[in-house]
Order: structure tokens, then sequence, then C-alpha cells
């Protein structure tokens, strides 16, 4: 948590959440990940280790 703002960042083995408030910070947090990692996005979350995700 920096100024107000949030990111999580959720890892377990090779598979990684990232969830927030501000969506421009996602974005520059995405760039630099992809920059070190080999990474591709599978969209909104659904499921996670068998649990269905809802948002509300």
């Amino acid at each position: 948590r920096r100024k107000g703002k949030l990111i999580a960042l959720i890892i377990y083995v090779n598979d990684m959440i990232v969830t927030r408030d501000n969506s421009t910070k996602i974005q520059s947090l995405q760039k630099y990940l992809a920059s070190e990692f080999e990474m591709k996005s599978l969209g909104d979350l659904k499921y996670f280790l068998g649990i269905e995700v809802a948002r509300s």
C-alpha cells in the first residue's frame, strides 16, 4: 500500500494473480513483470486453486 493505493500480488507455483484498486498502476507493474518473466494474461479471474472467484 502506497499513498492510499493497493496492489496485491498472489503467487502459487507458476500461477499469479494481480489485483488492484488503481488500473494505471497495475499496467506499469504488468509491464515490469513481463520484462523480467515470460507471462501471458488469461483475462479476468474465474477460478484459482479450485475456488470460484466472484466480484461484488
